[in-house]
């Protein structure tokens, strides 16, 4: 896949920059995460796979707070299995609303893992699930079940409703990251090229998950982004203009008309709300040929309902 430089981000030190991931010869140490190293060859080739792994180990954060690999791949492969369970016994709808966020959130060793999906979740306190909700509920006129923080019932009954919806959101970045100012290096982090490269490369491993899950999405499916510095990253490695979706196709988005983070940095349901505007969700009435069947890219793409 064609690349341009990403010249939105910076570089220097030992940054692996715009190196040629395919002819990639550096050393990561892959032991301890089996789950991480698996995906990564599947969707990308060991080559490639090996190269996330050293460029994860150049962000600036891995000099100030390090990220061991094994906890890591725990937090990987529980996201991965409740985003799988949400696509399995919630997502009914091909998906009309494709959103796009960064990471799973990173936790320590000696706390529980939280995640956007994860179901009867009495902790989650995130402030992404409640703009969707009403951004959604406001763009299709609907009441939607009411989202209680620290309400795992609460949370349990939304994802349903967005599921039903045809609402799905998937990460650029397979690894975990913290949200807070880490040694005040949290800017720094996301304006790294290693950062800008692990995003690009994790678009492909999502697109490698719908795939693979066999999830359907709408022919003119709405998409937003919820953090600029993610969307930023994934569009400038493909000339910064179009989404790449399963099955070959692509999106024509922005940074600066897809994301609906506020100016300081946090899910706005109004710029979503605004997005949905300009972008609608298609109904589904499951008509024949208003969505595409994704099958694994190996096996070829069924144009169809």
């Amino acid at each position: 896949m064609k690349r341009r430089r990403l010249d939105a981000f910076g570089g220097g030190g030992d940054d692996i920059g715009d190196a040629d991931w395919e002819s990639y010869t550096g050393v990561a140490t892959l032991v301890a995460a089996p789950a991480l190293t698996a995906a990564l060859t599947a969707a990308l080739g060991p080559t490639r796979g090996a190269a996330c792994f050293a460029a994860l180990d150049k962000l600036p954060c891995a000099r100030a707070h390090v990220y061991p690999h094994a906890r890591l791949d725990t937090i990987f492969s529980t996201t991965r299995g409740w985003w799988r369970e949400y696509v399995s016994t919630r997502l009914v709808q091909p998906v009309r609303l494709l959103l796009v966020a960064e990471a799973p959130p990173w936790r320590g060793p000696d706390e529980p893992v939280s995640y956007i999906f994860k179901p009867d979740d009495d902790e989650y306190a995130g402030g992404l699930l409640g703009p969707i909700v009403q951004a959604v509920a406001s763009h299709l006129g609907e009441t939607p079940p009411a989202f209680v923080k620290r309400d795992g019932a609460s949370k349990s009954g939304v994802l349903t409703w967005l599921g039903a919806r045809g609402v799905l959101l998937v990460d650029p970045l397979p690894f975990a990251l913290s949200y807070t100012k880490l040694a005040g290096q949290h800017s720094s982090l996301r304006a790294s090229r290693s950062y800008a490269h692990l995003c690009a490369e994790g678009w492909n491993l999502a697109l490698h998950d719908l795939e693979t899950e066999h999830i359907k999405i709408h022919d003119h499916v709405a998409i937003a982004f919820s953090l600029r510095t993610a969307a930023r990253a994934v569009l400038s490695a493909h000339e910064g203009v179009r989404l790449p979706l399963p099955g070959g196709r692509a999106v024509a988005v922005a940074e600066e008309t897809h994301c609906f983070a506020s100016s300081a940095g946090y899910p706005n349901a109004a710029l979503l709300e605004q997005i949905l505007s300009r972008m609608p969700m298609p109904s589904c009435a499951g008509v024949d040929g208003e969505e595409v069947t994704v099958h694994m890219r190996r096996g070829g793409v069924d144009q169809g309902g």
